[in-house]
């Protein structure tokens, strides 16, 4: 029982215990004080200035192997890159750092020291899923937190295992083992002081996922992800898909399905920044009408035991408060088109289509007429649903 005592397991843990400690304590006295933005946000208004996005994986770390032997190595950097491009060329205002450009080996300990020392405003790790069912499919962005299920430990397990491919990784995380599940647990305690930023942003990536890229959405989940723990701003992880989905693994290795994807997260991104620089400061609180998710939320369903009788889908063209927009000749020749009213505006749709597939199909050709902000709608037994709705009917 001695030895045990004096041996470098037991001190290892006993670190781990103590910082847990500690930083309770802190947060604990920290939060007594009332929070105060900085002297410049206050003269200036705050400016989203820098973005980090890290490409998971790389160099003789291939991340998951997918069906066809596709790498998520690959599909992260390449999605990567393009969210990049869009952002360098639409808000030149944003400075853009990666964690890597290259197919190279990145610690996860140095991805978020770039982070750190550039003083970034937000942290965007993408990722490529992998599990052993070949239908599992789906988006989703993970935050820094609890585990709720077993599925979150597995993704946070096989993300936060590529510390086995550093040297001295006992030492660097503080005696973290990515293979015990009690070691996944200690981390997912730590809750950062920028957890609402973080789900605000994870929020609308999985919006934008499902109207943009017409991706199935799993929902904003939390984790204890070793490269968010360690980051100093709002940070969130995204799973871009599964590449054991053959379906998924062709669209995650296609030049379309990674510009849809890359598109998407940077209509997030300008739609996160353009609301955080109008509330002046990146300590704000999230929109309290909108709901944050539950698990944030578990959204598992199975198409196989949900009816779809009454589920339909719509694709919205255009949104208007003055009703005589309709009278404008691009509207004219459209099949299916009518108006609805929605408080003060009204929506100009079309549809409805019993099939998803089939509204997908006549959304592309919408935007390839010339519509290009339309977007893909679910309704249920006529009322207009969420995506996450949806889900239980298809």
């Amino acid at each position: 029982m001695g030895n045990f005592f004096d041996s470098k397991y037991f001190i290892i843990k006993l670190k781990i215990v103590k910082k847990l400690f500690f930083l309770i304590v802190i947060s604990a006295i920290l939060l007594s004080f009332p929070s105060k933005s900085t002297k410049a946000e206050h003269q200036n208004g705050y400016k989203l200035r820098t973005v980090v996005i890290d490409p998971g994986h790389g160099g003789r770390d291939p991340g998951a192997i997918g069906v066809g032997g596709i790498k998520e190595k690959d599909v992260a950097l390449a999605v990567a890159l393009k969210l990049g491009s869009y952002i360098n060329q639409y808000l030149p205002d944003v400075k853009v750092l990666y964690t890597r450009e290259t197919d190279k080996f990145v610690a996860l300990h140095e991805r978020a020291n770039i982070a750190n020392k550039a003083n970034a405003d937000l942290f965007i790790s993408i990722h490529a899923n992998a599990t052993n069912s070949r239908s599992a499919n789906g988006t989703e962005t993970f935050v820094l937190g609890l585990h709720r299920s077993a599925q979150n430990l597995e993704v946070a397990k096989r993300e936060n295992s590529v510390i086995l491919l550093e040297d001295n990784y006992v030492e660097r995380y503080d005696g973290f083992d990515p293979t015990s599940p009690e070691g996944h647990i200690i981390f997912s305690l730590f809750q950062d002081a920028y957890l609402e930023q973080s789900i605000h942003f994870a929020s609308k990536v999985e919006d934008q996922f499902e109207n943009r890229a017409l991706r199935r959405s799993r929902g904003v989940k939390q984790a204890g992800f070793l490269v968010l723990y360690q980051t100093t701003m709002p940070s969130v992880l995204v799973e871009l898909g599964f590449l054991t989905n053959p379906a998924e693994a062709r669209y995650l290795g296609s030049e379309e399905g990674q510009s849809f994807l890359a598109s998407a997260l940077f209509r997030a991104f300008r739609e996160y920044k353009e609301e955080i620089e109008a509330r002046g400061s990146h300590r704000y609180l999230a929109d309290r009408s909108v709901p944050i998710p539950e698990d944030i939320i578990q959204n598992e369903v199975t198409q196989e035991d949900n009816p779809s009788s009454a589920l339909a889908f719509k694709v919205q063209i255009y949104a208007t408060q003055n009703m005589s927009d309709k009278d404008n000749a691009k509207f004219q020749n459209l099949q299916k088109f009518h108006v609805e009213r929605a408080g003060d505006f009204y929506r100009f749709v079309v549809g409805p289509f019993n099939q998803r597939e089939e509204a997908s199909t006549h959304h592309k050709e919408l935007i390839n007429n010339g519509f290009g902000d339309a977007f893909l709608v679910p309704y249920y037994n006529g009322e207009r649903i969420s995506w996450q709705e949806a889900a239980k009917y298809e």
